[in-house]
C-alpha cells in the first residue's frame, strides 16, 4: 500500500500540469478565433498604401496573412504591430538645439 501512495501523488501531480496546459492551449485558440480578420481592400484602406505596397509587405514578412480557399486575411492586429514597429517621433529644432545647448555646457 505505501508503494502506491508515491505513484498516485505523481499521477495526481501530473494531471494538474495537463490541466493547465490544456486550459493555456483553448485560451490561445479562443483567443485566435475573436480576433478580427481583414480582407486586403481594407488594409490599403486603412493603411493609405497601393496594391505593390501590400504585395511587398506580405512577401517581405513584415504583414503576416492568411489565404483560404484563394481570399487573403490579415488580422487587424498584425497592422497595429506593424504601425507601432514604424513609430516615429520628431523633436521639433527649438527643443533639440536647447538640448544640444545643456549637454555642451
Amino acid at each position: 500500500m505505501n508503494e502506491i501512495l508515491p505513484i498516485l501523488s505523481g499521477i495526481k501531480l501530473e494531471m494538474a500540469t495537463m490541466n493547465k496546459s490544456l486550459t493555456k492551449m483553448i485560451k490561445t485558440h479562443a483567443q485566435i478565433l475573436s480576433e478580427q480578420w481583414v480582407t486586403p481592400d481594407q488594409v490599403k484602406a486603412t493603411l493609405n498604401i497601393s496594391n505593390r505596397t501590400l504585395a511587398n509587405l506580405k512577401k517581405s514578412g513584415q504583414l503576416p496573412h492568411s489565404k483560404v480557399n484563394g481570399l487573403i486575411y490579415y488580422r487587424s492586429v498584425d497592422i497595429e504591430n506593424l504601425l507601432k514597429l514604424n513609430y516615429t517621433t520628431t523633436i521639433s529644432t527649438d527643443i533639440e538645439s536647447n538640448l544640444k545647448t545643456k549637454t555642451n555646457d
